[in-house]
């Protein structure tokens, strides 16, 4: 099992492998699925894409009502 996940070799050989294949886009085999890490990074991405989408828009309509109540700060009044 170390020899076949590359365990064996010494740790600086062991991150200059998983860097080149890293930059080669070769990120492995996932070992809770069995498929490739970058198929399942990908698949990951869509989520977070959507996520970050939605932050951004709630954030854009607060910060704007923000701008707004301090651009019209102390015009209405509570006197009837």
């Amino acid at each position: 099992m170390r020899k076949a996940y590359g365990f064996d070799r010494p740790l600086p050989v062991q991150f200059g492998l998983w860097a080149w294949k890293a930059v080669h886009g070769d990120l492995g085999t996932s070992i809770a699925t069995g498929r490739s890490v970058a198929e399942e990074v990908i698949r990951a991405v869509g989520n977070t894409v959507m996520l970050a989408v939605f932050a951004a828009l709630i954030g854009f309509v607060l910060g704007s009502c923000s701008l707004l109540a301090g651009y019209f700060r102390d015009t209405w009044s509570t006197d009837w």
